[in-house]
């Protein structure tokens, strides 16, 4: 498929799904759907996305009509994760610095795609021990739900992309720390209670790893959707 067909189908797949869906839940559908072309059409997906994040309005520029495109955006960045698109590194590396000089979005989006900066460097890992290290660092994060703040709230966001960087990696290591997270959560020390049930599923992923699985060599970089359930 050539780059501008690529970019319709992200749109049309886009279009067809049902209004009440989350952003989130969106873009999830959309790489789920496009994730064949990380192997028949990579190199024009990547262009495709390129086109996608390089978008630019400064916030007070901003009319109705950019709405679109700054979706589109979002979109491209949660696919780049998503499919683990390690190449549209230097693009999301371009946004971030462009969100910082007010090129384009606003302040309150920094940490989310400094999130998404970080994800594909921890997809793009290949030392076992750094990764692990890096993961650990992350999840060690502990903040009481009755004294957190917004700042605190947005830093949590670091816990889940090191739960599901570790599943998809296989890093069966990190199961110690996910019980530590697991019963630290349940003591009110970290995160809330109604996410307990997805800290306990990471941990069930944990669990069905073992060294066998993923002794040596990092489990290769691929996407979401084949990662142990």
């Amino acid at each position: 498929m050539e780059t501008n067909e690529i970019i319709k189908l992200i749109e049309d797949i886009d279009h067809s799904l049902h209004e009440r869906m989350s952003g989130n839940e969106v873009n999830d559908i959309i790489a789920k759907r496009i994730q064949s072309l990380t192997v028949t059409d990579r190199k024009n997906l990547i262009l495709a996305l390129r086109k996608l994040l390089s978008f630019r309005i400064p916030p007070y520029s901003r009319i109705h009509e950019h709405a679109m495109s700054e979706s589109k955006l979002w979109t491209a960045l949660s696919i780049g994760k998503q499919l683990s698109l390690t190449e549209l590194k230097p693009d999301v590396e371009a946004l971030l610095k462009d969100v910082r000089v007010g090129k384009v979005f606003d302040a309150m989006d920094i940490p989310t795609i400094e999130r998404y900066l970080e994800s594909l460097n921890l997809l793009g890992m290949t030392h076992r021990e750094t990764l692990i290290e890096s993961l650990r660092k992350y999840i060690s994060i502990r903040r009481s739900s009755s004294e957190r703040t917004y700042e605190d709230a947005i830093e949590e966001g670091n816990i889940w992309m090191a739960l599901d960087i570790g599943k998809r990696r296989l890093v069966y290591e990190l199961k110690p720390d996910v019980e530590a997270l697991l019963k630290d959560a349940q003591e009110n020390k970290v995160l809330y209670p109604a996410v307990l049930p997805s800290v306990e599923k990471y941990l069930e992923s944990f669990n069905k790893m073992t060294p066998k699985v993923s002794k040596g060599e990092l489990a290769p970089v691929f996407p979401h959707f084949g990662a142990i359930a």
